[in-house]
């Protein structure tokens, strides 16, 4: 993957609200630390743009 592709992709991934994460990990019988996981991860990634 191309840097510019990197950043499209992390800034698709950023514009996903937290709680419509918590909400599809929920709902797909994830649990709560697997979303809050991601919601971290999210952070992290966004934090790189």
């Amino acid at each position: 993957m191309s840097e510019d592709a990197v950043r499209a992709a992390i800034a698709v991934v950023a514009a996903i609200d937290d709680d419509a994460i918590r909400a599809t990990v929920r709902d797909a019988g994830g649990s709560a630390a697997l979303a809050e996981k991601l919601v971290a991860r999210k952070a992290d990634m966004a934090r790189r743009l």
